[in-house]
Protein backbone atom coordinates (compact mmCIF):
# COMPACT_ATOMS: atom_id res chain seq x y z
CA UNK A 1 0.00 0.00 0.00
CA UNK A 2 1.05 3.47 -0.74
CA UNK A 3 0.60 6.69 1.25
CA UNK A 4 0.78 10.35 -0.24
CA UNK A 5 2.17 13.17 1.98
CA UNK A 6 2.37 16.77 1.31
CA UNK A 7 4.60 19.09 2.01
CA UNK A 8 2.00 22.01 2.67
CA UNK A 9 -1.84 21.73 4.09
CA UNK A 10 -4.04 25.08 3.14
CA UNK A 11 -7.71 25.65 4.47
CA UNK A 12 -10.56 25.94 1.84
CA UNK A 13 -11.49 29.55 0.49
CA UNK A 14 -15.00 30.38 0.21
CA UNK A 15 -16.99 31.83 -2.58
CA UNK A 16 -17.84 35.45 -1.84
CA UNK A 17 -21.13 34.92 -3.98
CA UNK A 18 -22.26 31.27 -3.62
CA UNK A 19 -19.95 30.60 -0.07
CA UNK A 20 -19.20 27.08 -1.55
CA UNK A 21 -15.63 26.24 -0.42
CA UNK A 22 -12.88 25.60 -3.09
CA UNK A 23 -9.02 24.92 -3.33
CA UNK A 24 -7.78 28.57 -3.81
CA UNK A 25 -4.60 30.50 -1.98
CA UNK A 26 -4.59 34.17 -1.68
CA UNK A 27 -1.89 35.22 -4.44
CA UNK A 28 0.16 38.15 -5.37
CA UNK A 29 0.54 39.09 -9.23
CA UNK A 30 3.50 41.77 -9.94
CA UNK A 31 4.02 43.42 -13.26
CA UNK A 32 7.66 42.48 -14.24
CA UNK A 33 8.12 45.98 -16.45
CA UNK A 34 5.30 48.40 -14.43
CA UNK A 35 6.05 46.95 -10.68
CA UNK A 36 2.37 47.06 -10.04
CA UNK A 37 0.38 44.22 -8.14
CA UNK A 38 -2.56 42.81 -7.21
CA UNK A 39 -3.72 40.35 -4.88
CA UNK A 40 -6.45 37.90 -5.69
CA UNK A 41 -8.27 34.60 -4.68
CA UNK A 42 -6.46 31.79 -7.43
CA UNK A 43 -8.04 28.29 -7.42
CA UNK A 44 -6.05 25.67 -7.26
CA UNK A 45 -5.62 23.25 -10.25
CA UNK A 46 -2.20 20.75 -9.76
CA UNK A 47 -3.31 19.59 -13.05
CA UNK A 48 -3.17 22.58 -14.98
CA UNK A 49 -0.45 23.39 -17.11
CA UNK A 50 -1.42 27.30 -17.09
CA UNK A 51 -3.25 30.05 -14.96
CA UNK A 52 -5.98 31.47 -16.34
CA UNK A 53 -6.69 35.00 -15.27
CA UNK A 54 -9.54 37.55 -15.80
CA UNK A 55 -7.94 40.32 -18.16
CA UNK A 56 -9.48 42.78 -15.45
CA UNK A 57 -5.95 41.72 -13.87
CA UNK A 58 -3.80 42.51 -16.27
CA UNK A 59 -5.18 45.72 -16.76
CA UNK A 60 -5.11 46.32 -12.99
CA UNK A 61 -1.20 46.13 -12.91
CA UNK A 62 -0.70 47.68 -16.29
CA UNK A 63 0.18 45.00 -18.46
CA UNK A 64 -1.79 44.93 -22.10
CA UNK A 65 -4.50 42.34 -22.55
CA UNK A 66 -4.72 42.64 -26.01
CA UNK A 67 -1.04 42.43 -27.41
CA UNK A 68 0.53 39.16 -27.76
CA UNK A 69 -0.68 35.70 -29.84
CA UNK A 70 -3.86 34.52 -28.68
CA UNK A 71 -3.74 30.89 -27.14
CA UNK A 72 -7.25 28.92 -26.96
CA UNK A 73 -8.50 26.62 -23.73
CA UNK A 74 -11.82 24.79 -22.48
CA UNK A 75 -11.83 25.46 -18.59
CA UNK A 76 -13.15 22.10 -16.54
CA UNK A 77 -16.92 23.54 -16.95
CA UNK A 78 -16.45 23.27 -20.23
CA UNK A 79 -16.34 26.68 -21.25
CA UNK A 80 -14.22 28.05 -24.35
CA UNK A 81 -11.79 30.96 -23.46
CA UNK A 82 -9.35 32.93 -25.42
CA UNK A 83 -6.27 33.84 -23.55
CA UNK A 84 -3.09 35.88 -24.50
CA UNK A 85 -0.07 34.87 -22.88
CA UNK A 86 1.99 37.22 -20.14
CA UNK A 87 5.15 37.14 -18.08
CA UNK A 88 4.34 37.75 -14.39
CA UNK A 89 5.78 37.91 -10.99
CA UNK A 90 3.78 36.24 -8.39
CA UNK A 91 4.43 35.53 -4.79
CA UNK A 92 1.84 34.41 -1.73
CA UNK A 93 0.30 36.82 0.02
CA UNK A 94 1.84 36.10 3.10
CA UNK A 95 5.18 37.67 1.21
CA UNK A 96 6.84 34.73 0.01
CA UNK A 97 8.15 34.96 -3.30
CA UNK A 98 8.23 32.37 -6.32
CA UNK A 99 10.16 33.10 -9.44
CA UNK A 100 8.54 34.53 -12.96
CA UNK A 101 5.64 32.61 -14.38
CA UNK A 102 3.82 32.67 -17.15
CA UNK A 103 0.27 33.30 -16.50
CA UNK A 104 -2.75 33.88 -18.90
CA UNK A 105 -5.24 36.67 -18.90
CA UNK A 106 -8.18 35.83 -20.44
CA UNK A 107 -9.61 38.18 -22.75
CA UNK A 108 -13.50 36.34 -23.61
CA UNK A 109 -15.32 33.29 -24.38
CA UNK A 110 -15.94 32.16 -28.40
Amino acid sequence: MFEVSYLHELDYLHDSVTGDPFPGLWIVVRSPTEGRELEIQAHLDSGAERSLFDGQIANAIGLPPGNGEKSYFRSTTGADVVAIPHRVKTGTAAGRQASASCVLSGLSEF
